[in-house]
């Protein structure tokens, strides 16, 4: 007599068949299903986007240091005992002072990091960190 696959055998229901059916979650799905990393505290965002517009002069600066130190990071990247990775931070802190819509991409992804890296960047850059330890 051969059983159903998934259905109870002779030691009792299989590991499927305890489970359930699998069912997917539908709709939209906060930050929280994600898995997104959130902090016990609100911290202030890393660059801030709703300030007044930068001038055009402005934002084509920082777009050109940006492309700068991109350019930088390339050329000390294969300069041994230069690093490079600081130059496209920087260059990456640029784009988003310049571009509002990076900035609030720098920022969720930025608020994914744990908690004592987003405190030390924060500290890195003297922003308003909160010590609670």
């Amino acid at each position: 007599m051969a059983q159903a696959v998934g259905r109870s055998g002779p030691g009792g229901p299989t590991r499927a068949a305890r489970r359930g059916p699998l069912t997917l979650p539908l709709g939209d799905r906060s930050d929280q299903d994600r898995g997104a990393v959130t902090s016990p505290e609100p911290l202030n965002e890393l660059i801030a986007v709703d300030g007044p517009r930068r001038h055009v002069v402005v934002r084509v600066a920082l777009v050109g240091g940006a492309v700068a130190c991109f350019a930088l990071g390339v050329l000390f990247g294969f300069v041994p005992g230069i690093p490079g990775f600081v130059f496209h931070v920087v260059g990456l802190l640029l784009l988003g002072m310049a571009s509002r819509r990076f900035a609030r991409w720098l920022n969720r992804r930025e608020s994914q990091l744990p908690l004592r890296y987003r405190r030390w960047i924060r500290k890195l850059l003297r922003r308003d960190v909160r010590d609670t330890q």
